[in-house]
């Protein structure tokens, strides 16, 4: 099952979401900027030699396609394939994972990527405001230095990203796919008019546009999965959350300020698209009763 819905966020001005026990299990900020061509695969090895000792691990991973919202257009743009098929498509893209495998950094030649991963079941959520935008923060500045020093090209960013995704265990207020919703609000699985034709599995899938001032900036786009957990084949439902879109400004603020503006999107939509018996689960804190 698939579905598309195309609407328009709008600020609000009362306290974001906050719940003690969220669902979250993985949160990443990314920039994406031009391809910077002298960033060579050996460059990578003195750069991690810069975050070693917090990120002892290293893994190599496809590049990721440059991708690009635009105004308008009903999905987002990617480059021409073509395009990635010179000298900077060859240079892979390398994790740095922590000793926990909680922590990691991707770098390519135009992407810049901090990600928090839980890890074990009783691995609290660090808090966005309180650790993980500050992480990013300080390890783009240690890059920026990086780069510096190294006299490559100060990065010019193109879009920002904020991913995240969270896993939603049965038991916990539902017990199989068909009871979807259950835990969201969009949509429901009853088949009109029919005992007989049970809801399996699906995916869905929404967008809504980012603006500021009237003016696109972006997207939040919502895919909701249903699958089973690997080990235990479990039912799982799996919410992940992307805001993306332009820089408020070519400045730093501009850059931050676009990760503050994508989440409180995530957040408070998160909160609108599941059910209240949900909230009560994850222990909502910032609403009375």
């Amino acid at each position: 099952m698939s579905s598309t819905h195309i609407a328009t966020m709008k600020q609000e001005t009362s306290p974001l979401p906050d719940f003690d026990r969220p669902p979250v299990t993985e949160v990443a900020l990314s920039i994406q900027f031009e391809p910077l061509n002298k960033l060579s695969v050996p460059l990578l090895g003195l750069y991690w030699q810069t975050v070693r000792d917090r990120f002892p691990n290293v893994e190599q991973q496809p590049p990721l396609i440059p991708t690009v919202e635009r105004t308008g257009a009903v999905q987002e743009f990617t480059f021409p394939l073509q395009l990635q098929l010179g000298q900077t498509a060859q240079i892979p893209r390398l994790w740095f994972v922590s000793a926990n495998q909680r922590e990691m950094i991707q770098v390519q030649s135009d992407r810049f990527i901090r990600n928090w991963r839980k890890r074990a079941s009783e691995d609290p959520y660090p808090r966005y405001r309180k650790n993980i935008f500050p992480a990013f923060q300080d390890e783009l500045k240690e890059f920026r230095s990086f780069l510096s020093t190294e006299k490559l090209d100060h990065p010019r960013v193109n879009q920002c990203e904020i991913n995240y995704v969270n896993q939603i265990l049965v038991g916990e207020g539902w017990e199989r796919h068909a009871d979807l919703e259950k835990v969201f609000t969009l949509v429901s699985t009853n088949a009109p008019n029919s005992k007989e034709i049970v809801f399996e599995d699906g995916r869905l899938y929404f967008r809504y546009t980012l603006t500021r001032n009237n003016s696109f900036i972006g997207r939040l786009h919502i895919v909701i999965d249903s699958g089973f957990e690997p080990n235990s084949s479990k039912p799982i439902l799996i919410a992940t959350l992307t805001a993306r879109g332009r820089p408020l400004s070519d400045t730093d603020d501009g850059i931050y300020g676009f990760f503050d503006l994508g989440h409180e999107a995530i957040v408070r939509t998160f909160a609108k698209i599941t059910t209240p018996v949900m909230h009560e689960i994850w222990r909502r804190k910032d609403v009375t009763k």
